[in-house]
């Protein structure tokens, strides 16, 4: 299940860090999700592909030298030229337990961003639950994308990607209802509002507006993937270099401008917050040891 990692015996075991348990059951799920990193590096190191650490996989590199103690997955973020890339191989290279899982592999699927997902196990958050898509546990990818340095061309900008994700989250979570009058429903209001739009459609053409600025010389660059707010555009030069660091078991690359990276993102990244309340997807249904095929026919 964890591929070549050699995943000591104690770490799969409970355990108590900054005061919050971590239970063994979701040692299991760290490891699913170390197995799927390590693998991912290799396909990456082959293909000379550059990724980061990002998000709270790069604060808990910086600040536990691991997981977030109550965090349960893990964020990556790839310059968009190497993320293209990645998606265009990726659904031949991972092999037959990962899945790289965007809107042009998997019918019915939308996200603004890759995820890869392992197979075997079971990582589906509440929204998912119902869904006829692979729903193991999952790994984040998202893009590093050139932004514009003018405010209000950034604004713009930030209006055109999230109407169009908005759009395409209506068509894609509208088959999360079970009643079939409801599904009609929306897909009659999507028909009239938004004509003939598919979830691929909307991916490439998010994927297109995202990158418009790259190449044209501008000094920010951004995670346009979900929020794109000002905490997560950050000055060029502080991705322009790579420092190694450790996190449990294996080394990540990170940006060398880590510090004004993780300060943008979080303030005073290293004070340990008071409320430990675990994952901030609203709710995600692990099981480490069975495919999500079979515990969705158990657990309905």
């Amino acid at each position: 299940m964890y591929e070549e990692l050699n995943i000591p015996e104690e770490f799969l075991r409970e355990e108590v860090r900054c005061g919050y348990t971590v239970t063994a059951k979701m040692k299991r799920v760290w490891a699913v999700e170390l197995g799927m990193l390590h693998r991912f590096g290799q396909v990456c190191e082959r293909y000379g592909l550059r990724w980061y650490a990002m998000g709270g996989t790069l604060l808990g590199a910086v600040r536990h030298k691991g997981f977030i103690p109550w965090d349960d997955d893990i964020d990556l973020l790839m310059p968009r030229e190497d993320y293209n890339r990645l998606l265009e191989i990726g659904a031949e290279e991972f092999g037959e337990h990962y899945f790289l899982q965007t809107p042009c592999t998997e019918k019915g699927f939308f996200r603004t961003h890759a995820q890869l997902r392992d197979s075997r196990t079971t990582g589906a958050i509440r929204q998912d639950r119902n869904r006829d898509i692979n729903r193991g546990i999952f790994m984040d990818i998202f893009p590093l994308d050139e932004v514009p340095d003018a405010e209000r061309e950034l604004k713009h900008h930030r209006r055109r990607l999230r109407k169009l994700a908005r759009k395409a989250h209506r068509l894609t979570f509208r088959r999360e209802y079970r009643s079939l009058f409801k599904r009609a429903v929306y897909a009659l209001h999507e028909w009239l509002h938004f004509g003939k739009f598919s979830p691929k459609g909307a991916f490439c053409e998010f994927n297109r507006i995202a990158a418009e600025y790259a190449g044209k010389g501008g000094a920010r660059v951004g995670h346009t993937s979900l929020s794109y707010r000002d905490a997560v555009i950050w000055n060029k030069e502080d991705w322009a270099e790579v420092e190694m660091l450790d996190f449990e078991m294996l080394k990540l690359p990170a940006p060398k401008g880590w510090d004004a990276v993780l300060r943008r993102h979080y303030g005073d990244y290293m004070r340990i917050p008071e409320n430990k309340n675990g994952t901030s997807h609203g709710g995600v249904e692990f099981d480490p040891d069975r495919p999500y095929t079979e515990y969705f026919k158990n657990n309905r």
